[in-house]
């Protein structure tokens, strides 16, 4: 037991040090050791080590290829709840995406016009392919699942995909609208 508490305890101490220095002595012997070396020490270096820090802000491998093979892109502007409602649901999936302003961008605009020949907003494109006009959470979220996205948020509440921009919301119909 005691052998366990002594390992445990060096193994803490271990994980705490921050430092760690390499050094040559006058006889050629090198040293590792987290204290400073003496004076008279050869080659010294001074090794810095970091947290070991795991990150999580980082999409699942399922997220990552649904992003990859079916990008998602939502053409917004002030059409009031329906883009608002949009957006949000996107969000509250943890679906990455791109907000485009066709109303306020004119390469927007055209980039629009050949994926639907009609201008209403919102626009949800999935992939190439899939294009929705107006918001209909059932048909946004078919198209969603389809495309392999989960059906609920994977990432922490601090971490929520979020749109690239946010334009001033007017209130207006709740269907679509034309930029």
């Amino acid at each position: 037991m005691k052998k366990i508490v002594f390992f445990i305890l060096i193994c803490v101490a271990c994980a705490a040090q921050a430092q760690m220095y390499r050094w040559v002595d006058e006889k050629g012997s090198v040293h590792y050791s987290d204290q400073p070396p003496p004076p008279n020490a050869k080659k010294v270096e001074e090794k810095k080590f970091s947290d070991n820090i795991v990150e999580t802000d980082k999409l699942p491998y399922a997220v990552q290829q649904a992003v990859k093979n079916f990008p998602v892109t939502l053409y917004t502007g002030d059409c009031g709840p329906a883009c608002t409602l949009g957006k949000a649901y996107l969000v509250k999936r943890g679906i990455p995406f791109s907000e485009r302003l066709p109303g306020k961008n004119q390469a927007d605009l055209e980039q629009m016009k050949k994926v639907s020949k009609e201008s209403l907003i919102p626009l949800l494109l999935v992939g190439k392919s899939i294009s929705l006009k107006g918001f209909n959470e059932a048909e946004w979220a078919g198209a969603l699942d389809q495309a392999g996205y989960p059906k609920t948020n994977p990432l922490a509440p601090g971490q929520q995909a979020k749109p690239a921009s946010e334009p001033a919301a007017k209130p207006a119909n709740s269907g679509a609208a034309k930029p």
